[in-house]
């Protein structure tokens, strides 16, 4: 009897450890992934202790959409490491929409108070993820980014380029093909990521003599009407694209 126990022990301390390296090389891999969208830089680990940890109620609609479990597991992981960081600990989050696109999730959530955050996490099994937060929109101006006479401003993660020359007709003369699945949204979102692109393919010359494809189904305008995320593809390569159509800039992940 007493063998059979030590046995049981060590079966499960090597199944521990083996658990362990698995989720190190897991959270490598993961980081790994970042080199493909070039932004290793700014991805920022999870760091909730065991305690910290959100149960699968955390969002106020937990599991209305159905998503699988550990992916908004994931996602509930992130809200909540960042708004600890950001002084929204206290906020009440709503699970709006879960994309997964490219080994990665993107998420949308918005809090009671009528704050948003553009997530993208990476698909990390068996460890916590690592996140991008590409806008982190709340009301007031004491963000980094001011929109609407200081109405509303936001925090990102990512680097935004100005497409106003475009819109103000002093970009080049030179034309793009584009797709675009249906007008399900206000045009002003579907001309930002036209211009959005334009500026885009003429400051980096990738996907000029492409198609370029637009699929509002893919598209998402968070609640207060600023900030757009879509999925943009030239037939090599899909990229997300966020507009702001309120300051005329853009964001990419590659």
């Amino acid at each position: 009897m007493m063998q059979t126990r030590y046995f049981y022990s060590i079966i499960i301390i090597i199944c521990s450890v083996l658990s362990a390296i698995t989720e190190q090389v897991d959270v490598k891999s993961s980081a790994s992934r970042t080199e493909k969208h070039e932004m290793d830089s700014i991805w920022r680990e999870c760091d909730l202790t065991v305690d910290e940890l959100p149960d699968y109620y955390y969002f106020i609609n937990a599991q209305h959409a159905h998503y699988n479990l550990t992916m908004e597991s994931k996602a509930a992981c992130a809200v909540k490491d960042y708004a600890l960081d950001s002084g929204m600990e206290n906020e009440e989050w709503e699970l709006r929409r879960i994309y997964y696109s490219e080994d990665a999730c993107q998420a949308y959530v918005e809090s009671k108070t009528g704050n948003e955050l553009y997530i993208l996490f990476a698909d990390s099994r068996g460890a916590l993820p690592v996140y991008i937060i590409m806008a982190d929109i709340r009301k007031g101006s004491k963000a980094d980014i001011i929109l609407q006479d200081e109405r509303y401003s936001y925090n990102s993660m990512l680097e935004w380029y100005s497409y106003k020359d475009w819109f103000d007709g002093k970009g080049a003369e030179w034309s793009l093909n584009f797709d675009i699945a249906g007008y399900l949204h206000d045009v002003i979102y579907n001309n930002g990521f036209i211009l959005a692109i334009y500026d885009y393919v003429d400051r980096t010359g990738k996907g000029k003599g492409a198609t370029w494809n637009i699929d509002d189904n893919y598209t998402y305008i968070g609640r207060n009407g600023y900030i757009a995320c879509a999925y943009c593809s030239n037939g090599v390569q899909t990229i997300r694209f966020l507009v702001d159509v309120w300051n005329k800039t853009y964001a990419v992940v590659e």
